[in-house]
């Protein structure tokens, strides 16, 4: 059986890139923040943004995607599954440290890259349905 990938997004310190390249499985979930909807990623052939323009005060990507990734874990707590593997695309010291925190927390697998690029490297090398091992950057 597959492990599921959640992939965060801290979208504010990134330029919009394609992300099409992200959804080769159905086990892949997306959260992308960001402070205005022209940051957020897009599909291949689509002028449709993917995720969530959240209002520009101080930190609030950082706290909605800590926010989304602590709903996950409850619903999957409460459903008593197995967590996924985790990925989170910041160069936020403060946020990274918080998600490794409650990913760890929560016994989940977690990885931390400082932009999509070196996500795209470490999958093509760590292809899934084990995309992610133990380890934390």
């Amino acid at each position: 059986m597959k492990t599921p990938l959640v992939v965060a997004i801290d979208c504010d310190r990134l330029k919009p890139q394609d992300i099409t390249w992200l959804f080769y499985d159905k086990s892949v979930t997306i959260i992308a923040v960001a402070n205005s909807k022209k940051r957020l990623p897009k599909l291949t052939d689509s002028s449709c943004r993917i995720g969530w323009a959240v209002p520009a005060i101080r930190q609030m990507t950082d706290f909605f995607i800590i926010y989304e990734v602590g709903r996950l874990f409850e619903r999957i707590k409460s459903k008593e599954e197995d967590p996924p593997d985790f990925a989170l695309v910041s160069c936020d010291k403060a946020l990274c440290a918080g998600f490794k925190y409650i990913c760890e927390y929560n016994g989940a697998n977690s990885r931390v890259f400082g932009d999509l690029r070196g996500l795209a490297t470490y999958l093509s090398h760590h292809p899934h349905p084990h995309p992610l091992n133990k380890a934390n950057v």
